[in-house]
């Protein structure tokens, strides 16, 4: 395993016919070491091609749409002798020797080497694989899984929840939730209890979804305004 070269330009190319795992995966292939069987119409690496007499190469899918379209060669316009095309077959194990970084080095993963060793790196596990936070469903690396779910502000919308439904009345609507849950936890319950301090609650969308409410000033006086007037009678 080799952790360096990051910023060396790569050759990107997509594999078929080699085996399943490199069934049309994009690999991103360093070195100047030169690469056969490259499809000259869609860039693909094909473990079988056709080549034609004006020395095109092609994969069997491109090969066929233009057979079936009666086409000329699409690369010089060339009149095409079928008869007369030839065919390249590569190892199933040709490519394990061609130097390439992991599948996941566009996550960060910095690992490269002998394209074996690579897909042998990715069976292992490679720690840059897609992982879902267990509490907010966001994607995250798996090296990352951990410390993310440490630090996950998530369990902080079921506390404002909680919070603005001590108060009154509420009903689930859409995706919002009160801008005071984007402060460092503490003080929650306290301000749904409370109150904010302008009387009325402003919200903003929030993916993981809550509730949405408006507490109007004026309502709120007038509910004062008739509970003095019930006292003094």
């Amino acid at each position: 395993m080799a952790l360096s070269r990051t910023d060396e330009e790569t050759r990107d190319h997509v594999l078929t016919g080699f085996d399943d795992l490199l069934q049309w995966r994009l690999v991103q292939f360093l070195g100047s070491r030169p690469l056969q069987n490259v499809c000259d119409t869609c860039n693909v690496i094909a473990r079988v091609v056709k080549v034609t007499l004006c020395s095109h190469f092609f994969c069997d899918v491109c090969y066929q749409i233009i057979v079936t379209r009666k086409m000329k060669c699409p690369i010089d316009n060339k009149e095409i002798v079928h008869e007369k095309v030839v065919e390249i077959e590569l190892e199933k194990d040709h490519m394990d020797g061609y130097t390439a970084r992991c599948f996941y080095a566009s996550r960060g993963c910095r690992f490269w080497g002998p394209l074996s060793r690579v897909k042998r790196h990715f069976l292992d596990g490679c720690y840059f694989v897609y992982a879902k936070c267990s509490r907010c469903n966001k994607q995250v690396n798996r090296w990352h899984a951990v410390e993310h779910r440490a630090e996950c502000k998530f369990g902080l919308l079921q506390e404002a929840i909680e919070a603005i439904e001590a108060v009154g009345t509420t009903s689930p609507s859409e995706d919002f939730l009160c801008q005071m849950t984007e402060q460092e936890g503490g003080g929650m319950r306290g301000h749904g209890q409370g109150g904010c301090s302008s009387r009325k609650w402003r919200f903003r969308p929030h993916r993981a979804g809550a509730v949405s409410r408006e507490i109007q000033p004026r309502q709120d006086a007038q509910a004062q305004a008739e509970g003095r007037q019930t006292q003094v009678q």
